[in-house]
């Protein structure tokens, strides 16, 4: 059996989207029930026992969503489209994912607002689920080339 660079993309891309959706919830789940230290600690913050605002409350349990959504899309993706070398799919979960693993690199890991220990595995996923999948694309695009040469 040939192992296809596309299909370990796409399986890059569906844990990438089970974890965010597994975190997503945990956040989602800690704002609710714990409040914003809860939240914070997920990630590795320690922050001090003073009660914060209901409005930070809020946006980080929106933040919970986001990362649900994120992932579940990717995920989606990856095992729909990504699975089968799509072009529109490779471009689909390469933008959107990028944007998000980006997001994070540059405005909490590269300040040194949370400890690596936890937040790493999603960009090393990204890069993983980025590397096969246009592997699987660029091989794709060399063989149409070589057919219709």
């Amino acid at each position: 059996m040939k192992i296809r660079p596309h299909k370990i993309g796409a399986i890059f891309y569906i844990l990438w989207g089970v974890i965010h959706i597994m975190v997503g919830g945990a956040f989602l789940h800690a704002a609710v029930s714990g409040g914003v230290p809860a939240v914070l600690a997920l990630s590795d913050v320690t922050v001090p026992t003073q009660e914060f605002p209901g409005l930070l409350r809020g946006l980080l349990a929106q933040h919970g969503w986001n990362i649900v959504w994120a992932g579940l899309v990717a995920a989606t993706v990856g095992a729909t489209m990504n699975w089968r070398n799509s072009r529109a799919g490779y471009w689909a979960n390469l933008v959107v994912v990028s944007a998000f693993e980006l997001g994070l690199v540059f405005a909490v890991i590269v300040p040194g607002h949370v400890g690596l220990s936890g937040v790493l595995i999603g960009p090393i996923i990204w890069v993983m689920a980025v590397v096969f999948s246009t592997l699987g694309i660029r091989a794709t695009v060399r063989s149409a080339t070589r057919t219709n040469s």
